[in-house]
């Protein structure tokens, strides 16, 4: 609400009406960006003033402690029937998702402005997630803001960016601080210095115009005591006022601002007048959410609380959504309030796959407990627990559901400490404690066994048979698997009869019955229906898993492209991860390097460095052996991190690094010093179903030099049995390009070797064309080909690193940014900027970026 100068911003202005005029047939996301304060808003509010018969729809997010899930459709709802109708009846988020993308398909050139998607929660951040996928079918503009420097790597709406950021609808402005001219000119009429003012604030327009507007000769210390000398001059009701609508939020409904304050009302022409709020017919709010928190904490805690009370009475006269009550009422100290709403507001983000809100109620609830409840606290904490594990908080739900089991124990409930032992089972497995995982889902099933049969036994026997199912016990998971269906089946428990179901299909598939794969699809479909979103989605990632470990990259494709759509749109981050890691290591078996890179990307910013888990060791691997294969600096960082995380042989983990480092050490013409750490992954990959971790170090031992016996499959097996020539055609066969080309690489005739070299170089893959070259010249070969792009650069030679760097640099992109993008540290890129700029003789990146620009139009 209100305005703040709009200087320097004629050519964002402009390229959003570009972009708008591109939505007359394909739609685009526009992401606008910037500090608090910048001016955002003011641009997009501009940008929409210069096309007054345009339909623009509007949401924002709230900067409540939790977020209400799809809070931004509120406002698109009240127009809306259907999707009105759908988010008052809890519908699945893919239908509201859907009501959206057809609201904005209804009428060409609608704009959909969503601001503030910092605080977004994941019902939010999932919508976008499926709109950047649709919207190039779709006539129209969403324009959403966000604050960049509010979202750390782990943040989900970093997440979401890196997701997204390669989809053709996606754009994206950055606002920049004013210069120091424009701040100048604004200062000029109250005769403040304009130097001093840009240097105090940071050229951010929020801040110069509120110290100008509290200013007499001296400049407040902080943009706080800006808008606190302004609010000063006000009358003290005026300034009641303010306290009331800091403390409602962002925009006040005039009728509830009534029933909270019928005294101060009239008092709102003034604080507009003044410029603290602004005003439209229905709602009144501050410019600038930094106003209002100034106001909000400024207001004594006393009054503050009781303000909190008065707003939480109107609002629950007034159906507001349960996390909004939920928030006030915690504020205003109100326990027996806040653990009703709480509870409300955790079921309902629960139903819109926003488990991460849900945690954060539930957290809320176990806050406003009293400390005798145990039986409740026990009970809370496990719904606790599974919401953190649901949106892959697996150490704060592993601690939630220990607190919860000490309790169960406390007040012998044996039902419920074999139910919890049985979660904790679970989420061992997900933390990879695979032994304590076994241990305690058969310490869970004993216990159970004593009592009565019923659901909590079901659920610890399919438990039991998803950890040997994974971790390739078949015969026995069969078992297992086979009695807990029997028993949730005779109980009505669908969901614990579709996990069932789903493991004793993987059983199979894992031991080459494909025909499991038809018993698995039917145990996810059984699990959609059951609202099981975990098992579901569990169920898709290893459908993807069996298509990697046939080789069949059709399928991965297909298949996980499935599973992170729905674990996308449902919220469970933790399986989507998965999908994702396990493509992108069949990327890089097909050559794909690039889009290896983007899809293991995400994974790693939002588990790495520390996350003991399977998809961490996994991208680790893919993103080291690209920067090996590459010839990219710094392959064993990414190495090192996955022998840490991977603590599971049979999960292929530390299976992966042995094999990269017999790779890396053939390329350098070594190979002695890892033959031991070779030798004893073979022999723990001998325990694997799947060949290809058995038969790839067999590989490695008999190129190194130490050949074993080992019956394997591919191209790999016919290195071992028969030499170069049958692994090349097993590797032709099987679609693995760079596997073929480190065969060919073994003959010692010309004709297989440039063969090899010419894939090497189509790949880009400098370390292998190296050794090729080597080989090749050792024959007496003549006219060896060079990789492509070698003599790009009259004044010296980069690497393909370097020009990945330099490219980005001409982009525009800081050093951050350019490390974000291409998976290094701040450090190294710097040092290959330095590089760059020695070898291409200039002395400024803005130089080498004109001759990066130069030497592209050639």
């Amino acid at each position: 609400m209100g305005s703040q100068p709009l200087l320097e911003r004629h050519a964002e202005l402009e390229q959003l009406s570009t972009w708008a005029r591109g939505t007359r047939t394909d739609g685009s996301l526009v992401l606008v960006s910037g500090p608090a304060g910048i001016g955002k808003t003011s641009l997009v509010e501009a940008f929409l003033a210069s096309r007054p018969a345009s339909r623009v729809l509007r949401g924002a997010c709230e900067s409540l402690s939790t977020p209400q899930p799809l809070a931004p459709l509120a406002d698109l709802a009240r127009g809306d029937d259907h999707l009105s109708d759908l988010l008052a009846s809890g519908a699945a988020p893919i239908a509201v998702y859907g009501a959206v993308r057809d609201g904005l398909a209804a009428r060409r050139g609608t704009t959909l402005l969503l601001e503030d998607l910092h605080w977004a929660d994941d019902a939010t951040l999932d919508l976008l997630r499926y709109l950047a996928r649709r919207l190039t079918s779709v006539p129209a503009l969403v324009i959403a803001t966000y604050r960049d420097d509010e979202i750390g790597a782990g943040h989900p709406l970093r997440v979401l960016l890196g997701d997204i950021g390669a989809h053709s609808s996606i754009r994206r402005t950055t606002l920049r601080p004013l210069s120091e001219q424009a701040v100048a000119a604004l200062a000029a009429p109250t005769g403040v210095d304009g130097v001093g003012l840009w240097h105090r604030t940071g050229g951010n327009p929020f801040f110069v115009t509120e110290v100008l507007a509290a200013n007499g000769a001296t400049l407040p210390p902080t943009v706080s005591d800006a808008v606190l000398a302004r609010a000063a001059r006000l009358p003290e009701g005026a300034r009641a006022l303010l306290a009331t609508v800091a403390v409602l939020g962002r925009d006040a409904e005039l009728p509830i601002l009534r029933s909270v304050a019928p005294s101060l009302v009239h008092h709102v022409d003034r604080c507009v007048d003044a410029g603290m709020l602004g005003a439209d017919r229905n709602a009144v709010g501050f410019r600038h959410e930094l106003a209002r928190l100034a106001v909000a904490a400024a207001t004594p805690p006393g009054r503050r609380a009781e303000l909190h009370r008065s707003v939480l009475a109107a609002l629950e006269a007034a159906g507001a959504p349960a996390a909004t009550l939920a928030h006030h009422a915690e504020e205003a100290g109100d326990r027996a309030a806040t653990r009703r709403h709480a509870d409300d507001a955790a079921q309902h983000a629960t139903r819109l796959g926003a488990h991460r809100q849900a945690a954060e109620q539930w957290q809320r609830v176990l806050r406003a407990l009293p400390a005798t409840a145990d039986a409740e606290r026990a009970d809370v904490l496990g719904r606790c627990s599974y919401a953190c594990a649901l949106s892959d908080h697996i150490a704060e739900a592993t601690e939630e559901a220990e607190q919860a089991l000490r309790l169960w124990r406390a007040l012998d409930e044996p039902l419920r400490e074999g139910d919890t032992l049985s979660w904790l089972a679970r989420l061992a497995w997900m933390s990879q404690r695979v032994d304590d995982a076994d241990r305690l889902g058969r310490t869970a099933a004993a216990l159970l066994e004593q009592l009565p049969a019923g659901v909590e036994l079901a659920r610890a026997r399919a438990t039991v048979a998803q950890h040997l199912a994974t971790h390739l016990g078949p015969a026995e998971a069969r078992d297992w698997g086979r009695r807990a269906r029997e028993l949730a089946e005779q109980l009505g428990a669908d969901a614990i009869a579709a996990q069932a179901t789903i493991d004793l299909g993987l059983s199979r598939a894992l031991t080459g019955d494909l025909g499991g794969l038809g018993e698995m699809r039917t145990g996810v479909a059984a699990a959609i229906v059951a609202r099981s979103d975990d098992h579901a989605a569990r169920g898709l990632f290893q459908m993807v898993r069996v298509a990697c470990v046939a080789l069949d990259h059709e399928a991965v494709d297909e298949r996980a492209a499935a599973a992170q759509a729905f674990c996308a749109e449902r919220g469970v981050e933790f399986w989507g991860d998965y999908a994702r890691a396990f493509r992108a290591q069949n990327l890089l078996h097909r050559g794909q390097f690039d889009d290896a890179v983007t899809e293991a990307g995400p994974v790693w910013h939002r588990t790495a460095p520390t996350s003991p888990a399977v998809r961490t060791a996994t991208v680790a691997v893919n993103l080291g052996l690209v920067r090996l294969r590459r010839g990219e600096a710094d392959p064993d960082d990414l190495l090192d991190v996955a022998a840490r995380t991977a603590v599971l042989p049979s999960l292929k983990g530390s299976l992966g690094v042995a094999a990269a480092r017999a790779e890396a050490a053939w390329l350098a013409g070594g190979g002695q010093a890892v033959l031991d750490e070779v030798r004893s992954a073979w022999h723990a990959a001998r325990s694997v179903t799947d060949g290809w971790w058995n038969a790839e170090l067999a590989w490695w031992l008999d190129v190194l030099g130490a050949p074993e016996e080992v019956e394997g499959r591919g191209g790999f097996a016919g290195g071992v049995a028969g030499g170069w020539q049958p692994a090349a055609d097993g590797f032709g066969a099987l679609g693995l390009p760079y596997h073929r080309a480190m065969a060919l690489a073994g003959s010692h005739e010309e004709a297989p070797l440039r063969e090899a070299l010419a894939i090497a170089h189509a790949l880009g893959v400098h370390p292998l064309s190296r050794l090729v070259s080597r080989r090749l010249r050792a024959l007496g070969a003549r006219r060896i080909p060079q990789p492509p792009g070698t003599d790009r650069w009259r004044d010296g030679t980069l690497t393909a690193r370097e020009r990945e760097v330099l490219d980005l640099l001409a982009e525009g992109l800081r050093d951050a940014e350019i490390a974000a993008h291409l998976h290094l540290s701040a450090r190294t890129v710097n040092h290959h900027v330095s590089a760059i700029l020695r070898k291409l003789d200039v002395s400024t990146r803005a130089a080498a970026a004109a001759r990066a620009h130069r030497e592209s139009t050639k």
